[in-house]
């Protein structure tokens, strides 16, 4: 069997995803053929290499199996906590918990959907920063929203860790009788408490928070809190392909150069069409001179026109000896001899 890295073949044992694997080794956790690892890096082979994991023997990697799990409040995220607090594995019976792992978290506080799987490529792809699944909350925040925070929270939050992604965040009720506001917000990266962290932010301190979908996966209106699905390839295929019906995100440079540029007059459809407009088919390329001798008079016409402003020959003014019966503008010098002086449409008789 190929050798591979021994934090990979951990979670492909289904022990743990490869982050937590990783967080085993530095923790003195696993020993290969007897020897304890603390350093990332070390290839094994899992046909011929001894792996223990707590001095328990690593187990070969079973067939994979994933779960939509409906996590109630007041349950973290990981099998096994120093302060015992109740974790979503005490919830689950052992025959389905065992050699699972959470593919994501959620607050302690905090309801809704949560991925359990013993995959862990699939673990790989939905919680690495860059596959940007989208995520759905519903929110319930203290107060009302105005649309300052609500723009606040569309183009990206400064938090101590950085500028957020774009956030799709929508108002779905608001007010009431406690003058709360639910939201309906969708990020596309998870940072820890990163909703929490938000509003405080704009000024909202979250009361509740329910993830309602991942990708294109959403929570069935008849699961529990506490209940659990298998889910089926298609299914999986189906949330994982919320991902690429999403379109991508711009990143937090291009997010700030697009808010420097708010309130900026947009070039409106008609100068954006003459912007684009082709060249017409007689115009010399740019650069490519006129022969001596081969501008037509029709050109110079034009040329004296543009240069003058005149936008038609009516528009010319009057020369002396002009043609019979045209009239001079009011205010132009009259001509010679014709009897009249003056300006400004003074009219005298010769004497």
């Amino acid at each position: 069997m190929a050798s591979i890295r021994l934090h990979k073949a951990i979670a492909n044992s289904g022990l743990a995803s490869r982050r937590a694997a990783e967080e085993m080794i530095r923790q003195g956790r696993v020993a290969v053929n007897g020897k304890i690892v603390t350093t990332m890096g070390v290839t094994v082979d899992p046909g011929s290499d001894s792996i223990t994991v707590d001095g328990s023997p690593l187990g070969r990697a079973d067939r994979k199996k994933t779960y939509l799990f409906y996590k109630p409040p007041g349950f973290i995220c990981t099998r096994d906590d120093p302060h015992g607090r109740k974790t979503v594995f005490d919830i689950l019976p052992d025959e389905v918990g065992t050699g699972l792992h959470t593919a994501g978290r959620l607050d302690m506080d905090a309801e809704g959907a949560l991925i359990l799987t013993n995959d862990g490529e699939l673990t790989r792809t939905l919680t690495h920063p860059s596959s940007h699944l989208p995520k759905t909350y519903l929110v319930k925040v203290k107060g009302e929203v105005l649309l300052r925070a609500l723009k606040k929270l569309r183009r990206g939050v400064e938090l101590e860790d950085g500028l957020t992604l774009p956030a799709s965040v929508s108002v779905i009720k608001g007010r009431g009788t406690e003058r709360n506001t639910w939201l309906r917000i969708v990020l596309r990266e998870g940072r820890k408490n990163q909703i929490k962290r938000m509003c405080e932010a704009v000024g909202h301190r979250v009361l509740s928070i329910k993830r309602v979908s991942i990708g294109g996966m959403a929570l069935p209106d008849k699961m529990k809190p506490g209940s659990f699905k298998k889910l089926s390839k298609k299914e999986i295929e189906t949330m994982l392909g919320g991902r690429e019906r999403t379109a991508q995100s711009p990143k937090p440079k291009d997010q700030r150069q697009r808010a420097g540029q708010e309130g900026k007059t947009a070039q409106s459809p008609s100068a954006f069409a003459n912007a684009y407009r082709p060249a017409p088919a007689d115009r010399k390329p740019k650069g490519q001179r006129e022969e001596p001798g081969t501008r037509s008079r029709g050109a110079e016409d034009k040329s004296t026109q543009s240069r003058k402003g005149w936008a038609s020959k009516s528009q010319r003014p009057e020369s002396p000896g002009g043609k019979p019966g045209e009239k001079g503008r009011r205010g132009d010098a009259l001509r010679p001899g014709s009897g009249q002086t003056g300006t400004r449409g003074k009219r005298t008789r010769k004497s």
